[in-house]
């Protein structure tokens, strides 16, 4: 629908009725974001439709359908930008929503009636349209499903409503149809030899306007990158239930479509990248796997990046070809090893992984190539040679801060290498060090992030140089009175468990009433909470206008009731996902909650002693806490939460601390989803002793 939507303002701005430059205030005064800029920036229409304004996903604004318009970009305005302006991409609807309104006010016409006049009917795309309600008439409408991964099935799924945000992603259409768009674009604005826009003003919507990753960008409606040398303007789309991908070759007068009653399947990108494949021929770099012998590769491989924190990559054959299976995602299908012996996923060539052997010839580990970097994954159960003695790594060993940028690392051996730990990133390979001591950062391929180190006169580390486009000093701490290695003894004395398990166990019902905040929305929500014990919890959200959210769970069984999603009865693995997020989390000894509780490290943060654990639930992702040594409170949580099949790192971090029958408890949570949303708890009034009915947790 984006790119619909994109080639309308190309219309328009050919009819001079409107220009990619103007600010969208000029044509809706009501809507004017703020900027992380320079003084007197401000949004142009440009802006918005690259996704480069600075703002995230602002799905609650639109998505329950109960607010018009008007209002949801007058919100919109009131928000806080997550990003500088023009500096990074962030995926945001809203904005379409705002591009969709200033074609409209310079075209006279709502954007449904542009649509049709402009677009639909010229193509003769009869059956295209933008409500469900019509694209269910005559039973023509697939019906969706989402695969549930726990239960080995598909469920069915009602169609989202777009209604509000109709210019981000609203279209239904037909293959046959889209075929239409499709070839319409290939034949630069002509519908059969007559023109409708200036091959000139077309090709504008696919020029790259802000990097998206190494390899790929975003233009205006249009994902632009390569494959194999080969020119690629794509856009995916999906909704519940659905997915969808329009994929064009430009420069090879290739197109493919693909349209799917699947929620988030990667089966549109394998499908366009497979048709390629066949339409173009093989790559004169791909080898046949046919003789391969794949046992040696098959097994676990141990990964200590990102979101991907002590996770295992399980690497499998089906078929006689060889599948990559991601924590939290999916199979990925591999394609032949080039000459380089790298093996691409099917789904993108911008993904391989290519296999170590020993002088033995055997498989020890694996490299995934993604995005410019490089992450090296050994094999469960093989102990990496040391290339440096581990003694001789010792002297580097420790915490460094850099109080400027607020910035504090930890230096340890991981897998018999020299490593570096950035909270919230996750774990840095170092290779050895060059002739200049510095050591190079192994997953980023250019070589062009290094650390190196100044020494005291007893030898230890004092000081951490990090080398990049500017060179940034962290300090070491604790030099003098080096920490003994923690154990859970130290984390039960810092959280006081003893008192902890008392003073929880005669707390009673809780009840917490407070607010949530949507900085980057704009919007706030009523909240209330009741927990009982660690049994059963149940959260509601009252967002007014824009709508209401419950979710309850007793760890085995929940539901979800919302005005801005699907209904849904949870499993076990969300069951208990939910039941985390109960106040008892916190207050309540942790080893009475996880499965497992393990004191990794001693480290510093904030100038203060703290202790990193591990902990892991009965079921689902480990989450990695920091822990204030002397008041036991939680610094920071990161954890991973599953939506919709997707894996979605999260960062929590606590703040006003106060005392809750004699137990501290953080009134202020924020929520960080990397590049997509920050949110804000905060607690107002807090109820203890409460007895609870059953009908108290009903929906």
């Amino acid at each position: 629908t984006k790119a619909f939507t994109t080639t309308l303002v190309a219309m328009l701005a050919e009819e001079q009725k409107l220009g990619w430059d103007d600010p969208v205030a000029k044509h809706i005064p009501w809507f004017e974001p703020a900027v992380k800029g320079e003084e007197g920036d401000r949004a142009l229409l440009r802006d918005l439709a690259s996704h480069r304004v600075g703002y995230p996903r602002m799905g609650i604004l639109w998505a329950s359908g109960k607010v018009d318009e008007k209002n949801i970009l007058k919100t919109a305005s009131m928000a806080e930008p997550m990003a500088p302006f023009r500096k990074k991409f962030l995926y945001n609807n809203v904005m379409y929503l705002a591009l969709g309104e200033a074609a409209a006010a310079a075209g006279g016409k709502q954007w449904e009636e542009l649509l049709k006049e402009k677009i639909l009917t010229p193509l003769g795309m009869e059956q295209t349209v933008w409500t469900v309600s019509a694209a269910r008439e005559g039973g023509k409408a697939a019906v969706g499903y989402l695969w549930e991964k726990d239960a080995t099935r598909f469920k069915i799924l009602e169609p989202q409503t777009v209604s509000r945000a109709k210019p981000a992603g609203a279209i239904w259409s037909s293959p046959s149809e889209m075929a239409r768009w499709g070839q319409f674009q290939l034949n630069r604005g002509k519908v059969g030899s007559a023109p409708i826009i200036d091959i000139e003003a077309l090709e504008k919507t696919w020029e790259t306007q802000i990097e998206m990753g190494t390899g790929s960008g975003y233009a205006l409606g249009w994902m632009t990158g390569e494959w194999r040398g080969h020119r690629v303007i794509q856009h995916g789309g999906n909704v519940n239930g659905f997915s969808a991908m329009t994929a064009l070759l430009p420069d090879d007068n290739l197109g493919c479509i693909v349209l799917t009653n699947a929620n988030v399947t990667p089966f549109v990108d394998v499908a366009a990248s497979l048709t390629w494949k066949h339409l173009l021929g093989p790559s004169p770099k791909d080898e046949s796997s046919e003789n391969l012998d794949l046992e040696p590769f098959l097994g676990r491989y141990h990964a200590t990046m990102t979101s991907f924190r002590d996770k295992f990559f399980t690497i499998t054959e089906k078929e006689g070809n060889l599948y990559m299976d991601v924590p939290g995602q999916m199979d990925f299908a591999l394609n032949p090893p080039d000459k380089e012996g790298k093996w691409a996923f099917a789904i993108t060539d911008t993904v391989k992984i290519a296999f170590d052997r020993n002088e033995e010839k055997e498989v020890v580990g694996l490299d995934m190539y993604q995005g410019g970097l490089t992450f090296n994954l050994p094999r469960e159960g093989i102990k990496r040679t040391p290339e440096i003695p581990l003694e001789e790594l010792e002297p580097y060993l420790g915490t460094y801060r850099n109080e400027e940028h607020d910035l504090e690392w930890t230096v340890l051996i991981l897998n018999n290498r020299l490593a570096f730990d950035v909270p919230g990133e996750g774990y840095w390979d170092l290779s050895p060090p060059d002739k200049d001591g510095k050591w190079k950062v192994r997953a980023i391929n250019a070589g062009t992030t290094s650390l190196s180190f100044a020494l005291g006169k007893d030898g230890r580390a004092k000081e951490m140089r990090h080398h990049q486009q500017a060179e940034i000093v962290l300090e070491r701490i604790n030099v003098q009175n080096e920490p003994a290695v923690p154990t859970i003894e130290d984390l039960r004395r810092a959280r006081n468990t003893t008192k902890r398990r008392e003073i929880s166990a005669n707390l009673g019902g809780l009840l917490f009433e407070g607010a949530m905040e949507f900085p980057h929305a704009g919007l706030e929500a009523k909240t209330m909470l009741m927990a009982e014990k660690n049994n059963r919890v149940l959260l509601s959200m009252d967002a007014g206008i824009f709508g209401t959210e419950t979710s309850f769970s007793n760890g085995e069984t929940g539901w979800l009731k919302s005005d801005f999603q699907e209904d849904q009865v949870f499993g076990p693995a969300k069951s208990l996902e939910t039941l985390l997020s109960s106040p008892w989390t916190l207050l309540a000894p942790w080893e009475d909650v996880f499965e497992e509780v393990q004191v990794i490290t001693r480290t510093n943060r904030d100038s203060k002693s703290a202790l990193k654990v591990k902990l892991t639930p009965a079921t689902g992702s480990p989450w990695t806490a920091w822990i204030e040594e002397e008041t036991g409170n939680v610094l920071e949580l990161n954890l991973v939460t599953i939506e919709h099949g997707l894996s979605i790192p999260m960062t929590q971090t606590f703040a006003d601390w106060r005392e809750i029958n004699g137990l501290s408890y953080p009134f202020t949570t924020e929520i960080v989803i990397p590049g997509n949303a920050r949110f804000l708890m905060k607690v107002e009034n807090v109820e203890t002793g409460i007895i609870f009915t059953d009908d108290a947790f009903q929906p």
